[in-house]
């Protein structure tokens, strides 16, 4: 792993009472797939925030897989927003996030650890995606979160690799019985790029479906004292750095 070479990213400076991350997403919904673009702000005193974003209509079959294509039209889609009354945007880990590898594994797994034993490494994976998709982690942060991950058994370094944003970093593949779990980082900060969920052919179990289960792009992800205005229909998004 690469924790002890990391770099600061652009966001690391950010300050503010608002944490807002911008994700772009393909997910498995039956046999078709979701897709939206979705920026959520929380405000960090409270738990309030603000979410607003677009949807694609549903593209029919779980294959192929998503190659990007259909981003430039999540700009003339549909505008959603929903606010979120003081409370309701609750924290995966609460603040301070621990820096501690031991004290950040003990953290996400009183996340349902009844999970754990039932999905087992891959569930592991997919809370701390989550944990580092969702809250902002320093280079302190990101640091302690690949000393966890390089804990997981069978993970394995599948060299360069561009996301679906074109943005080139450095993949690493889990794959259990049901699922090939693909990472791609900055390979200069250690933020997360990507995050994709694939079901096999070769699956143990025969009544999930094969093909993707799901894909998040994180566009942007940091601190900021203002919220951003929903109105505007989102560009590309900004390299996370």
């Amino acid at each position: 792993m690469f924790a002890e070479q990391l770099a600061d990213a652009d966001a690391d400076a950010s300050t503010g009472r608002y944490t807002c991350r911008r994700m772009q997403s393909w997910g498995r919904a039956t046999t078709a797939v979701h897709r939206d673009d979705t920026t959520i702000c929380r405000d960090d005193t409270d738990g309030s925030g603000l979410e607003f974003g677009r949807v694609l209509p549903n593209r029919p079959g779980l294959l192929p897989l998503p190659d990007g294509s259909d981003r430039p039209e999540f700009a003339t889609a549909p505008l959603h927003v929903q606010h979120y009354a003081s409370g309701q945007l609750q924290l995966m880990v609460p603040e301070p996030v621990p820096t501690d590898r031991v004290a950040l594994t003990n953290a996400v797994l009183m996340q349902h650890p009844e999970d754990l034993a039932e999905a087992g490494q891959a569930w592991l994976v997919r809370q701390l995606m989550n944990l580092w998709m969702e809250q902002y982690l320093d280079r302190a942060h990101r640091a302690a979160a690949l000393r966890v991950l390089a804990d997981v058994q069978g993970l394995v370094f599948a060299g360069p690799m561009n996301d679906l944003a074109g943005r080139s970093g450095m993949a690493f593949t889990f794959t259990d019985p049901n699922g090939v779990y693909t990472i791609i980082f900055n390979h200069r900060t250690g933020q997360v790029l990507a995050f994709s969920e694939v079901v096999p052919q070769d699956r143990k179990l025969k009544t999930i479906r094969p093909g993707l289960f799901g894909l998040r792009l994180l566009l942007d992800l940091r601190h900021q004292a203002l919220l951003p205005e929903p109105s505007a229909p989102p560009s590309a998004g900004p390299a996370v750095a």
